[in-house]
């Protein structure tokens, strides 16, 4: 049994022990067998073994750093650190209790030198002899100097009890999220000439914690003023392998531990085994048992019990069904991988650097919601890093089959900092929640989104430390989320808003123009004439449409502030707390005879401190919305059974509203109702014209998914552009009521009001809609083919003939040429003073190329300066070249019509897009036949289309409604002739695609596409970022 005194004296040794553990084994190399005990000097027989292992570890770091600097390399590490007022797990704190424990410290305060300053250090060791040979000693060195001084002083003294800093230590591990570790190094006193510099570290963020690591100067260099700083942004290599290890170990011991780490857990077992003196092999033995319990999280099932029927023997038979789950995936460290890579993290600040904020909407930050959200939260768009999010969330069958009860429902986040052509593109869209079971979530969608919204109020009040690649610093990382994206069944869901029944219309509240049809059993919308002017004649026109006339004023949309308040003047519960949940089961379902909303429950949203206060909370699908309306005028024109909505009862309702009398039921002799058909409705030979005309359609690849052309999806759309929008809306539908029955006017035929006043708060459609997303689930993978890869071109030689066609081409339609154009106009003019204008073009025509060379030639004898590219294009282009099978140039994908011919799709449709053109002039149609890339000498590089072109003066026609109409059988060129011009560059071309007419006779209507992925981004460096160049080349 040992003493008392000596049992304290081991036990604070073992501390010790502990406190070096935890401040070196994390960038110190394992030791050993060969290593040297360091503290020779100091008896450590009686010493926990513990000590004598992390006192080795630093000697060999030591040596390693010594050797570096032997061999004239500069070592680089963690420096060593000393400072005086708090205490933390560093072995500054070892320093300090030198002060708190030392009989000396008298000595110190007579000599006015503080325990903390090199001159302290020096009075502690007490000899001269060890007082001279201080030295500048930077790394670990300084460290375990102090511990030797430490110990030493320990074994002398005897002193008891457990030291603050060891209580500190375990304090500060367990509140680890919350604490900042400062790592600071003093170096001894080196003289005016030798003063060191501060050193501003910044690296990655681990967890929550925010690491300074800084060198600071002497006590001598602070007396006397000469400080001197100069910055060094960047951890080193030691440093991040030191904030790596450290990230590692302050892990959770096991997933979901909320109180210990795996490092505070293993100081605690430390302390322990010393305190009661367990055996290596009772450790082990203990950690072997945590080990093999721990593993043993959760024994639910993923299935729970459900009744079933008797089987033939009499045993009840019990079916199992699969449990409901959802998988929580972390936002945290995805946004902060964003900012991993530094092109990334420089794209995360294109909205604000830039961005051209003149009023066009090409982004959400353009918007005014993004704008009214950056004013109330100052806070938070001070730093422009800060991400903002979006919220999609829509369920699907995984199994692609009715038969097979299942539903899954992702919930994806969306960062918007990015550009347009990246904003919810698959590889910066984030899976957060998914929820999984034989059934939707419903309403009870909150209750799996709790830790969502738990991790989003964090990220927007504290945010978290992250490291910025780019800039090359820490910052902290704020997140807010804007809005959500999803249909409008999930729109009830999310909202907590019933889109059933009378008040379905969430922007239009308690005043919607709802109106109960009789007959037909339904409710009807057929209210559009509110938006008008008034002073609309269709204002006081009532049998056009239901009867009456319409003088009520649009309904006023509430603010998020409003709608709170409403819902909680009403006590609507949540339900995902567990009180209002259970009160729900008490009262039951709310009574919806008095009230005058449709308020469901309080959504979790509005857990968020700024939700109530953004301008735009949930926005409507524009892609259902559309798909919805596109079904239901289709089913109805094509008069389909079952799907049309116009059928007996519509027609007895609009008898029973005294409309449309041409409409009304008829009774035959049998005194059998029946209905004509509707004007509305095709017979049998639209029918087939119908189906013809799409069945011998050959379409462009994505013709069907990109409605970008339409205003209200435009990319550049500005407040006008949108007003305007909103007004052929509204009279658009006012056309539709007096067309169809009022049955065929339900929620969703509604609904497209609003999608412009949602435009304009929240800017663009297309980073609102659900496109992106439902197709990442639903549309299956594209095969790719090798026709398609624009690097997959073949080397040829070109003939005479196709070269001097593409270089003249090149030469007439680039604009540093144009100067010399117009000199050898004026010289053709000269020299032919009578001649008409046919004939100085012609000439020009046929000479140009000829007379530009001579000319170029001449001035370069006289001395006179050229760009290289005058002088390159004044030669013809070499005779090899590339030849492609497709190709893609302005946000179009172009294939030659051999390829097109195996097809079902057609992508060889080509316009001339010209700078002169006019709607006067006749437009050029064609197909791609062929396509080339030429090389000039000092590598200007052109791609160019030939295409068969339609004679514009004899085979080009327009319909009554001003559509054209091409016919092939003619062409401009019928012979590959030098003279003939059948090049275009492919900054020039715009695909169109050719319908065969119903008409016949080998006409083709001509369908203008859109450019796909084609954003006209305007940034403050170039007026059209995305706009093609001269060689639009994707190699």
């Amino acid at each position: 049994m040992m003493s008392s005194n000596k049992m304290s004296m081991e036990y604070q040794a073992s501390m010790i022990g502990i406190t070096c553990v935890f401040s070196f084994v994390q960038f110190c190399e394992p030791t050993t067998e060969d290593d040297e005990p360091l503290m020779t000097d100091v008896d450590l027989s009686n010493l926990d073994k513990l000590v004598v292992e992390a006192v080795q570890m630093a000697e060999r770091k030591i040596n390693e750093e010594t050797s570096l600097k032997n061999n004239g390399q500069q070592a680089e590490g963690l420096k060593t650190y000393v400072k005086k007022p708090k205490i933390t797990v560093e072995p500054h704190s070892i320093e300090r209790n030198v002060k708190l424990y030392k009989h000396g410290a008298e000595k110190m305060k007579e000599k006015e030198c503080e325990y903390y300053t090199p001159e302290g250090l020096k009075l502690a060791k007490r000899t001269k002899k060890e007082e001279e040979k201080v030295e500048n000693v930077s790394g670990i060195r300084s460290v375990v100097k102090t511990i030797r001084v430490y110990l030493q002083m320990l074994k002398e003294e005897g002193f008891s009890g457990i030291p603050r800093h060891i209580e500190a230590t375990i304090s500060t591990v367990q509140q680890r999220n919350k604490k900042t570790f400062e790592i600071r190094n003093t170096q001894d006193y080196l003289g005016d000439e030798n003063r060191v510099k501060n050193v501003d570290c910044l690296g990655p963020a681990t967890q929550q914690e925010n690491f300074e690591i800084r060198n600071t100067q002497d006590a001598h260099d602070e007396h006397n003023g000469e400080n001197s700083t100069e910055p060094s942004l960047g951890p080193n290599e030691p440093t991040k392998a030191f904030l790596k290890l450290l990230e590692v170990a302050n892990l959770p011991l096991y997933p979901g531990s909320k109180k210990h780490t795996a490092l505070s857990f293993i100081v605690w077992l430390l302390q322990a085994k010393v305190l009661h003196g367990w055996s290596d092999n009772s450790l082990k033995t203990l950690l072997e048992i945590l080990e093999e319990a721990m593993l043993e999280v959760c024994n639910a099932s993923r299935w729970k019990e459900g009744s079933g029927g008797m089987s033939n023997d009499g045993v009840e038979h019990v079916k199992p069904k699969a449990a409901k789950q959802a998988r929580y995936f972390p936002l945290k460290p995805g946004l902060q991988r964003l900012f991993m890579c530094s092109k990334t993290a420089k794209l995360m600040r294109w909205h604000a650097e830039e961005r051209t904020d003149d009023g066009v909407f090409r982004h959400p930050a353009d918007s005014l919601a993004w704008k009214d959200f950056d004013e109330k939260n100052t806070f938070f768009s001070g730093d422009i890093r800060n991400v903002r999010l979006g919220l999609a969330s829509d369920g699907f069958n995984p199994f692609r089959s009715i038969n097979i009860v299942h539903s899954t429902w992702p919930v994806i986040l969306v960062p918007y900092n990015l550009p347009p052509l990246m904003c919810m593109k698959q590889p910066f869209i984030f899976l957060s929640v998914l929820i999984d079971g034989p059934k939707a979530p419903g309403d009870k969608i909150d209750v799996y989104l709790q830790p969502l919204i738990e991790e989003l109020k964090e990220l927007f009040e504290d945010g978290v430390a992250t490291f910025d690649s780019f800039s090359n610093e820490m910052f902290q990382m704020r997140a807010g989320l804007l809005w959500t994206i999803n249909d409008f069944p999930a729109y009830d869901n999310l909202s907590g808003w019933s889109t059933k029944g009378e008040y379905a219309c969430p922007p239009c509240n308690s005043e919607t123009g709802y109106q109960r049809l009789y007959f037909g059993k339904k409710g009807s919308y057929m209210c559009i004439r509110r938006w008008l002017e008034d002073d609309h004649e269709y204002i006081s026109d009532p049998m056009a449409f239901d009867g009456s006339t319409e003088y009520r004023l649009e309904p006023r949309s509430l603010s998020g502030v409003e709608l709170l308040a409403q819902l909680e003047s009403d006590g609507v519960l949540t339900e995902y707390r567990r009180e209002d949940v259970v009160r729900r089961h008490a009262i039951g379902a709310p009574r919806a005879d008095n009230r005058q909303h449709n308020w469901r429950k309080k959504n979790i949203f509005f857990e968020l401190p700024y939700w109530k206060h953004n301008l735009i909370r949930h926005n409507l699908d524009v892609m259902h919305t559309e798909k919805n309306i596109c079904d239901n005028v289709l089913f109805t024109i094509l008069g389909v059974a079952g799907k049309t909505k116009d059928n007996l009862n519509s027609r007895r309702d609009l008898q029973l509203m005294g409309i449309r009398s041409w409409y009304h039921l008829k009774t035959n002799e049998a005194g059998v109702e029946y209905a004509d058909p509707g004007d509305f409705e095709m017979n049998n030979k639209g029918k087939d014209l119908f189906f013809s005309g799409l069945s011998a359609a050959r379409m462009p690849e994505g013709v069907a998914s990109n409605i970008a052309r339409r205003q209200l999806c435009s990319v550049d759309n500005c407040v006008a552009d949108l007003e305007a929008a909103r007004a052929r809306i509204v009279l658009t539908l006012c056309e539709l009521e007096k067309i169809f029955p009022p049955s065929f006017f339900d929620v969703m035929e509604h609904l497209p009001i609003h999608l412009a006043d949602e435009a304009l708060l929240a800017g663009c459609v297309i980073f609102r809609w659900m496109y992106p997303i439902e197709s990442k689930f639903n549309r299956p993978l594209r095969k790719k083919n090798d026709d398609d890869d624009p690097k997959k071109g073949k080397d040829i030689v070109l003939q005479e003939t196709t070269r001097t066609q593409a270089h003249r081409w090149v030469l007439f339609h680039t604009e540093a040429v144009s100067p010399f154009l117009d000199e050898h106009l004026v010289t053709i003019r000269r020299q032919y003073p009578s001649a008409d204008e046919h004939f100085v073009k012609s000439v020009h025509f046929r000479e140009f190329a000829t007379w530009f060379k001579e000319h170029v030639l001449s001035l370069q004898r006289r001395g006179v300066m050229l760009f290289e590219e005058i002088v390159a294009l004044s030669s013809f282009p070499a005779p090899s070249a590339k030849r492609f099978k497709s190709y893609k140039a302005n946000g179009f994908l172009f294939r030659v019509k051999s390829i097109d011919n195996h097809r079902s799709t057609q992508n060889s449709g080509v316009t001339l897009l010209q700078a002169d053109y006019s709607e006067e002039s006749s437009p050029y149609y064609g197909k791609l036949t062929y396509i080339i890339k030429i090389t000039y000498f000092i590598d200007i590089k052109y791609v160019l289309f030939k295409c068969d072109w339609v004679n514009p003066s004899t085979c080009i026609k327009f319909d009554r409604f001003k559509f054209p109409l091409v016919n092939f059988k003619r062409l401009l060129y019928k012979n590959d002739r030098i003279g003939d011009e059948p090049f275009i560059l492919a900054s020039q071309a715009h695909q169109v695609w050719y319908a065969p007419d119903p008409s016949g006779q080998d006409w083709l209507n001509v369908v203008r596409m859109p450019a796909r992925d084609l954003t006209h981004l305007q940034t403050k460096n170039s007026k059209d970022a995305s706009s093609s160049s001269v060689l639009d080349v994707d190699d």
